[in-house]
């Protein structure tokens, strides 16, 4: 529910399924005309979306290899091979689609080394209640880097719990929002090295 106890907010909706159909149809194509989605209810569509593609990717797959073993048996008996044939031409252009699909997919899915979204950055905020989820200081809004100017320690950042140089990904669960001195002082340390 909202905060207005209603059900759904529309535009949480609506950018869920535009982020989710675009996702799919992108990763069905090798990734063209994929568009980065901004809000957190787009980046879930997304990752419904490259989801699904991965597990449409996989059956193409396991079909268009049983197609291709259906097709070799009807080719080795030789009257069978006007079927066979096409059963092959077909058969190989799905699995060689659908392998596609499933890797540029699960790519997607799992974007090691990825900067989160302003979204991803302001959720992970919210849920600490503005708190270093460290050391549980009040943080402070970022301000913009200036020459010479140290940003104060409790300036809020968000971090990749596991690290973007250890594979850490940009998926909102591996956010969490620290102070500057927290983070600085984290690192790349993996969480069970803290």
């Amino acid at each position: 529910m909202d905060k207005d106890g209603h059900c759904c907010d529309p535009d949480d909706v609506f950018n869920f399924v535009v982020g989710a159909v675009n996702a799919w149809g992108s990763d069905n194509v090798l990734g063209y005309g994929r568009v980065t989605q901004t809000t957190t209810a787009g980046q879930l569509g997304s990752a419904a979306g490259d989801f699904g593609a991965a597990i449409q990717g996989a059956v193409q797959v396991i079909v268009g290899t049983g197609g291709n073993i259906g097709g070799a048996a009807l080719d080795a008996t030789g009257v069978g091979s006007v079927v066979g044939v096409p059963v092959n031409v077909v058969s190989t252009t799905v699995t060689v689609q659908g392998a596609g699909t499933a890797a540029t997919a699960a790519v997607n899915l799992f974007k090691a080394g990825g900067n989160f979204s302003q979204g991803v950055k302001q959720d992970a905020k919210e849920a600490a209640d503005g708190k270093c989820q460290n050391c549980g200081v009040e943080t402070t809004p970022g301000q913009k880097s200036q020459k010479g100017v140290t940003p104060p320690g409790n300036e809020g950042q968000t971090d990749h719990i596991v690290p973007k140089s250890k594979g850490g990904t940009n998926d909102p669960s591996n956010a969490q929002h620290l102070c500057r001195d927290c983070n600085i002082q984290k690192s790349d340390k993996m969480p069970n090295q803290q």
